[in-house]
C-alpha cells in the first residue's frame, strides 16, 4: 500500500471517528424538532404563501393566447383553461393531447410562474412555461414531436373576464282583489 493510499484510509477513519463520537454524545436528532436547515426561512413561507393565493386566483380561469414562432409573423390562436390543479390547452386537446396538472412558483418580485407537461401517444410532448403578473401572462410553448425537429413558440395572454350574472330581484306578490 502506497504511502498516500494509508494517509487516505487514515483520514477515512478519523472522519469516521469524529461521527460516531458526535452521534453517541448528541444521539440522533429528534423527530419533533427540525433541524435549522428543514425549517422555511421568512421568505420562503412568504413565497408558499403567495403560491397558495396565485393557485386560487388561477382556478377557473380562462386566458387567450396569441403564439407565434420565432422570425415568423403567422400567428396562432389559443385559449388555456385552469381548472383546480390542471390545465387545458383547447387546441392541444383538440389534437389529442392530454390536460395536465402544473406546478407554481412566486418569484421575490411577485411574478407567478406555471410550468406543465402535456402529452399525447405515439406523438411527443408539450412543454409550457407561463409569466403572470398584473392580469398579464406571456411565456413560451415548446412541441417536441418522438421524431424531428421541437417548434418553438413565445405566447403573450390576457385573462378573459366572465361577468357574473345578474342577481335574482325578489318577486313582491301582487295583490289580488277580495
Amino acid at each position: 500500500m502506497t504511502r498516500g493510499v494509508r494517509l487516505a484510509v487514515l483520514l477515512g477513519c478519523v472522519l469516521l471517528a469524529a461521527d460516531a463520537h458526535a452521534w453517541f454524545w448528541e444521539g440522533e436528532p429528534k423527530e419533533s424538532q427540525p433541524t435549522a436547515a428543514a425549517r422555511p426561512t421568512p421568505a420562503e413561507s412568504a413565497r408558499d404563501k403567495a403560491a397558495k393565493e396565485w393557485l386560487a386566483k388561477l382556478d377557473g380561469t380562462q386566458w387567450t393566447l396569441t403564439l407565434r414562432q420565432p422570425g415568423s409573423s403567422d400567428v396562432t390562436h389559443d385559449r388555456v383553461t385552469f381548472d383546480g390543479r390542471r390545465v387545458t390547452s383547447e387546441q392541444l386537446s383538440k389534437a389529442g393531447y392530454a390536460d395536465s396538472n402544473y406546478t407554481l412558483t412566486v418569484q421575490d418580485d411577485g411574478t407567478a410562474v406555471w410550468e406543465t407537461m402535456q402529452t399525447k401517444a405515439g406523438e411527443g410532448t408539450a412543454l409550457w412555461r407561463g409569466q403572470i403578473q398584473n392580469e398579464r401572462m406571456s411565456g413560451v410553448l415548446i412541441k417536441r414531436p418522438l421524431e424531428g425537429a421541437a417548434v418553438d413558440f413565445s405566447f403573450a395572454a390576457s385573462k378573459i373576464v366572465v361577468e357574473a350574472p345578474p342577481e335574482p330581484q325578489p318577486i313582491e306578490p301582487v295583490a289580488s282583489p277580495v
